[in-house]
């Protein structure tokens, strides 16, 4: 399963577990060994998440590509705006995501 194979040697490699793109995704903490045993490949709107967390693209995970890393991001509004982002390593960038992520929630529930 080129996907699964993907998403866990990259995320091993940018130091990001596969629980905490779990809970990203909302899901349980196994979905990738119950994916992986049933024989599925991980849906495109999941892999879409899973790409983001990681820092790469859909076309990598599924193999299509072997460039990891994602084209640059336009200027704008995001996390590519905040001075030094780029210059954090892959699991500081997804805890900083992760914040931004919680602030919303919490700033919405106001």
């Amino acid at each position: 399963m080129v996907t699964i194979d993907r998403t866990r040697d990259l995320a091993r490699e940018r130091g990001i577990s596969l629980t905490f793109i779990c809970k990203r995704l909302g899901l349980n903490n196994v979905y990738f060994i119950d994916r992986e045993k049933a024989g599925k490949e991980i849906p495109d709107q999941k892999l879409a998440v899973i790409a983001d967390v990681l820092f790469t693209t859909v076309d990598y995970l599924k193999g299509t590509t072997d460039r990891k890393e994602r084209p640059a991001a336009p200027s704008g509004d995001g996390p590519g705006t905040i001075p030094g982002y780029e210059k954090l390593n892959h699991a500081n960038r997804a805890a900083i995501d992760q914040l931004i992520e919680n602030l919303l929630k919490s700033q919405s529930a106001t």
